[in-house]
């Protein structure tokens, strides 16, 4: 966010954190025992739109 505000080059950390942002919710849709259990290609579409989604937000 401070790279976004102070118009610098935001990119460079941007992709990183889309990566894990969609690792970590994969994770959360596929997890039985902490999240929904899902199939892992169910999960992995699940874990990337919202990845998309989170981004839209940040913009």
């Amino acid at each position: 966010m401070y790279l976004y505000v102070k118009k610098k080059n935001f990119v460079i950390d941007l992709v990183p954190a889309l990566f894990i942002t969609d690792m970590i919710l994969t994770y959360i849709l596929y997890d039985s025992d902490l999240g929904f259990g899902l199939s892992y290609q169910v999960s992995h579409m699940g874990g990337i739109a919202l990845a998309i989604l989170i981004a839209a937000l940040f913009f």
